[in-house]
Order: C-alpha cells, then sequence, then structure tokens
C-alpha cells in the first residue's frame, strides 16, 4: 500500500519532485524558486495534490518511527537494569548465607537487597506502560531507600 507522503498513482515524476521540494524546504516560495515557476502556480498545485496533508502525514510517520526505535531501546535498557537488579540481589543473598559480613553489614546487605527489590517493581511498572504503549513522559524510575531499621534477628 502506498503512503500518501510517497508518489501517488497517477502521479507524475515532476509534480512528486515538487512536493519532495517541498517536505525539505515547506516554503512555497523557495519551491517555485527551485522549480522556476510562479508561487501562485506551486500553491494550486500544492492545494491540488494536499502538500500539507501529506507532509503532515510523512511527519506523523518519522515520529512513530523514531518513538518505536526509543521504546526498543528503552526496553532493552530496563532489561539490563533488570538483570543487574537481579545480580544484585544474588550477591547479597550469597554474601549473607556465607556470613561474609567483611565488606558490609547484614543492616547494609539487606538494604542492598531491598533497593534492588523496590528497582525491580519500579521496572515492571514501566514495562507494563511499554506493553500498554502509554505516554513516555510516565517513564520514570526512583529507587525509594528504605528508612526504617532492619531487625537483624
Amino acid at each position: 500500500m502506498t503512503e500518501i507522503w510517497q508518489q501517488q498513482e497517477g502521479e507524475s515524476n515532476k509534480i512528486y519532485s515538487a512536493f519532495t521540494c517541498y517536505l525539505k524546504c515547506r516554503n512555497m516560495e523557495k519551491v517555485a524558486k527551485t522549480l522556476n515557476k510562479s508561487e501562485s502556480y506551486v500553491r494550486n498545485l500544492a492545494a491540488q495534490q494536499n502538500w500539507k496533508t501529506r507532509a503532515a502525514e510523512f511527519d506523523a510517520s518519522i515520529l512513530e518511527e523514531t518513538r518505536q526505535e526509543l521504546k526498543k531501546e528503552l526496553a532493552q535498557n530496563l532489561k539490563n537494569q533488570w538483570k543487574d537488579c537481579t545480580e544484585l540481589q544474588g550477591a547479597a543473598i550469597e554474601a549473607l548465607r556465607a556470613k561474609d559480613l567483611s565488606k558490609a553489614g547484614f543492616r547494609s546487605l539487606n538494604e542492598i537487597y531491598h533497593s534492588a527489590a523496590v528497582l525491580q517493581l519500579k521496572l515492571l511498572e514501566t514495562f507494563k506502560i511499554l506493553d500498554e504503549g502509554n505516554d513516555s513522559k510516565n517513564l520514570t524510575i526512583n529507587i525509594i531507600p528504605r528508612n526504617k531499621p532492619v531487625n537483624s534477628n
């Protein structure tokens, strides 16, 4: 299927070339100068060929394509963060099991584990937003430190 901004059936190469010139500069006067035609001729041609609508659809397609690329990139970044959180939790659990508290005490290891779990919950919420196709301005991730003292029993 031919998109509205692509060359249409029955549209001559010359007319389509004029439209692509318009797409690049979005200025009727510049198109007229480039084509060595009158501005009124270009304006009439633009009206007949729906240049403004076609250009708007072209812009929308570029924005959608960019949005999809950013969404893929964000999803990959979220997966990487998820993996990092899982590894961090695993390291904290291993240190606790080994009772290797030489580098960090129980409280700090518990805090690391908790912070990673909280971040994973935020990541999960963000994954849901991505899947639903919601507005990307809602995609924020915050690590919320735990303020309560941890019981070391």
